[in-house]
Parts: C-alpha cells; structure tokens; sequence
C-alpha cells in the first residue's frame, strides 16, 4: 500500500494541485464566488488611493485623482490584508505589498 500513495502524491504533485507552501490554506475559502480580497484587509491600489475589503470579500476604494500609477513609497496595505489582482494573490508583509501566483 506504501507504493499506492507515493505513487498518488507524485501525480498530485506534477500536477501541480499541491500548494508550494501546503501549510498555507486559500484564504478565500468560504467567501462568496468572486471575492478578491478577504474581509477587513486595507490595501493600496495607486499611490492616492486605499481600499477597505468587506464582509463579502468586495473592496471599496477611494476615488482621489492619482498622477501616479504604482504606490510608491511609504505603506501599501495594512494588517494581515490579503488580496488578489491580475491572477496574482497578495499579502501585507511589514505594511509592503507582497505579490506572488496563486494555484487553486
């Protein structure tokens, strides 16, 4: 029987189904279909403007006119955010945008 689940494990694997890091969960799980970011997480989308996720993993931003496209200096995101954009998943780490693929 070892054999049996080795063998599954590998083709698990080459699939590519098994996160990079399996202690990590989708931290979207249980959120209606469409959330792209998980509930209270703050985060930037331009240098000007911030975001707020609500309760249904729906983020609502401020509007401020923005002559600059990326954030910049200074604090992107607040917390423990997590969001996504562009098939990317991010994370506040050190109030720094971290942004990486996600498979799910």
């Amino acid at each position: 029987m070892k054999g049996l689940h080795e063998s599954v494990l590998v083709l698990v694997v080459t699939m590519g189904l098994v996160s990079a890091n399996p202690g990590h969960h989708d931290p979207f799980a249980g959120l209606p279909p469409g959330a792209t970011c998980v509930p209270g997480s703050e985060f930037k989308i331009d240098a000007c403007n911030w975001c707020r996720c609500t309760d249904t993993g729906v983020p609502v931003c401020t509007l401020i006119g923005c002559p600059y496209p990326s954030p910049g200096p200074g604090p992107t995101c607040r917390g423990n955010a997590v969001w996504k954009v562009g098939g990317k998943i991010c994370r506040c780490w050190k109030e720094r945008s971290v942004c990486t693929r996600y498979h799910w």
